[in-house]
């Protein structure tokens, strides 16, 4: 991954392997942590899964962890119950991108099941964003907008009412769309990541942070970022949104849709 990264990408601020990485988040005041990754390819789900697994019974109360699944598993449903009872994971993380794969492809049905009748979480990158312009088919291989976007999201949001979907880097590159989806679909949340960070050609206003405050959650992409991880923070706070929102955006709606007690 930090191959890919530097070659196609942006450097790599941390690279830290797993312990490392928990003693410097610890180090910076995060009490708690979502690991997240997915398959690239069929076939990797279950080491996947089996290692995030171990990451959080090796870090209990720290580590909160997700699963993943790839489109293109012949055993997508059997991975899945794994992940929500063998493993008992609160979501997984799809990455539109880099498992080409779009929001509504007939693939994702048979995953959506599952995770509708568990009532999990699907963190789901779908925003057409970062992608690379001037070249499309870089890094990737392909167009990735062919897969992403919010016209395709909106087609899955409202179909699975019992799922919650997060949406990461609010929705970017297309930020102010997904916001407004905010207002129709209340098992809809968003991440910042990255979108704080002035690294990306993105301008948030502080009032529709404000507005959506409720539907917000907290997050960096750490390590795999060009940047120091609290320039995020730092700059959220700069927006003088004051402490309830703060609150909500960096722990209590995450608190509330994970079940962590306060």
């Amino acid at each position: 991954i930090w191959r890919w990264f530097e070659t196609h990408a942006w450097p790599i601020t941390y690279k830290k392997y797993a312990a490392a990485q928990v003693v410097f988040l610890k180090s910076q005041g995060v009490s708690q942590a979502v690991s997240l990754h997915y398959p690239h390819k069929e076939g990797m789900a279950g080491a996947l899964n089996q290692f995030a697994f171990e990451l959080g019974d090796k870090y209990p109360g720290f580590i909160i962890p997700f699963g993943s699944v790839h489109p293109d598993d012949a055993d997508a449903e059997a991975i899945l119950r794994d992940c929500f009872t063998k493993f008992a994971f609160k979501g997984i993380k799809i990455h539109c991108h880099v498992q080409h794969v779009a929001p509504d492809d007939r693939r994702m049905e048979p995953i959506y099941k599952v995770c509708d009748e568990n009532r999990k979480i699907v963190l789901i990158h779908c925003g057409s964003g970062p992608h690379f312009k001037e070249q499309p088919t870089r890094g990737y291989g392909y167009d990735v907008t062919v897969v992403s976007g919010v016209r395709r999201f909106e087609k899955i949001v409202g179909k699975y009412p019992e799922i919650t979907f997060v949406v990461p880097h609010l929705g970017y590159e297309e930020v102010e769309p997904f916001i407004h989806l905010l207002g129709d679909y209340p098992n809809l949340y968003l991440d910042t990541t990255m979108a704080l960070s002035r690294f990306l050609p993105v301008e948030v206003k502080p009032s529709r942070l404000a507005e959506n405050s409720d539907r917000l959650l907290f997050g960096t992409d750490f390590p795999n970022i060009p940047y120091e991880w609290k320039r995020e923070k730092e700059n959220l706070l700069a927006m003088g949104l004051g402490k309830e929102i703060e609150e909500k955006i960096f722990y209590r709606n995450a608190a509330r849709l994970l079940d962590i007690e306060e």
